[in-house]
């Protein structure tokens, strides 16, 4: 008789149980959250190449992609030692060729 009179202890003692609070977070993906630019933005130029980065293209990447395949040789063509090794900036954002002149973007 004790296991019924438990088993009913404890299916009273779960319905009083509440569960904890939900905490609502912004979330990163709200534009609300981030300031205009500081000048415009000129679309043509977020991933317009410049000499040196077709350069870059050519000696680096392209034999990379033809000896490794796409995904492996991109990969190392930008992370590999004495690549591209680009930084990740919080500070600034610039376009493309902004960031493969700073390493940083």
């Amino acid at each position: 008789m004790k296991s019924p009179s438990a088993l009913m202890l404890a299916m009273l003692l779960s319905g009083c149980a509440t569960p904890p609070a939900r905490t609502v977070v912004d979330s990163p993906l709200n534009d609300k959250l981030f300031s205009p630019p500081s000048h415009p933005v000129d679309v043509g130029e977020v991933f317009a190449l410049d000499a040196s980065m077709k350069r870059f293209l050519a000696s680096t990447i392209a034999p990379q992609l033809r000896t490794k395949g796409t995904q492996q040789g991109l990969y190392d063509s930008l992370y590999g030692h004495g690549k591209l090794k680009l930084d990740y900036d919080t500070s600034m954002t610039r376009n493309a060729s902004e960031a493969f002149a700073a390493r940083s973007g």
